[in-house]
C-alpha cells in the first residue's frame, strides 16, 4: 500500500512540475506579446523643408501599377477655404509649397477652370519626377505670410499628361452652322478654313 501512495504522489509531483513549466512558458510568451504590442512605432518622417512655414500636411500617392520613370502630373485636391478662414494659409494660397520626401521643392500649378485658391476644393496639379510602385509621399507646406508665389501659371508640357484623356473640347454651335462675322469673314465661303 505504500507502494502504491508512494507511485500516486510521484505522479502528482510529476505533473504538478509539467504544469509549472507550462504555466510559466505561457507567461513568458504572454510578456513577450505585450511588449511587442506596446512598443511605440517608429514614424518615418521627412525633416522640414524650412522653419519660415508653420504647417505641414502629407499626401500619399499610390500607384498599384508599374512604377513611371518619367515625369508625371498629380492631382492634389485641398480645402483652402478651410485653411484660409482658420488663418493658417495667406488667402491668395501664395505660400503653399509642395515637397518630395528628400524635402526637393516641386513645381505645381492651380487648376483654375475648376476653382481657384480659397474654395472648398482647390485642385493643384504637382509635378513629380517618377512614380513610384506602391506608395510614395508628397508633403504640403502653407502657414507663411510672408512667402511670394512661385506656382507655374502654365500648364505642364503634354507628355507630363500620361496615358489616356488628353484633351477635351466642347464646341457649342448653333444647328444652323453660321458665322456671325461680316462679308470678309471666311465662314462666307463655299470652303472651310481650316487655319
Amino acid at each position: 500500500m505504500i507502494k502504491k501512495v508512494k507511485k500516486v504522489l510521484n505522479r502528482l509531483e510529476n505533473l504538478k512540475l509539467i504544469n509549472l513549466l507550462t504555466i510559466f512558458a505561457l507567461l513568458s510568451v504572454a510578456v513577450g506579446l505585450i511588449f511587442l504590442l506596446k512598443k511605440p512605432v517608429k514614424e518615418i518622417s521627412a525633416a522640414w523643408f524650412n522653419d519660415n512655414w508653420l504647417y505641414r500636411k502629407a499626401v500619399e500617392i499610390t500607384n498599384s501599377g508599374s512604377a513611371i520613370s518619367s515625369e508625371r502630373k498629380i492631382k492634389i485636391d485641398v480645402d483652402t477655404a478651410a485653411l484660409i478662414t482658420a488663418g493658417k494659409m495667406q488667402s491668395d494660397c501664395d505660400d503653399i509649397r509642395f515637397t518630395d520626401n528628400n524635402g526637393k521643392l516641386l513645381d505645381y500649378f492651380i487648376d483654375t477652370n475648376e476653382a481657384d485658391c480659397n474654395n472648398a476644393s482647390t485642385d493643384f496639379y504637382v509635378k513629380l519626377s517618377q512614380i513610384l510602385t506602391g506608395g510614395q509621399m508628397v508633403y504640403i507646406y502653407y502657414g507663411n505670410p510672408s512667402a511670394s508665389s512661385v506656382r507655374s501659371n502654365d500648364f505642364f508640357a503634354p507628355d507630363t499628361i500620361g496615358i489616356g484623356l488628353k484633351g477635351y473640347w466642347k464646341m457649342d454651335e448653333a444647328s444652323a452652322n453660321t458665322c456671325p462675322g461680316g462679308a470678309n469673314d471666311s465662314c462666307d465661303s463655299a470652303t472651310i478654313n481650316d487655319g
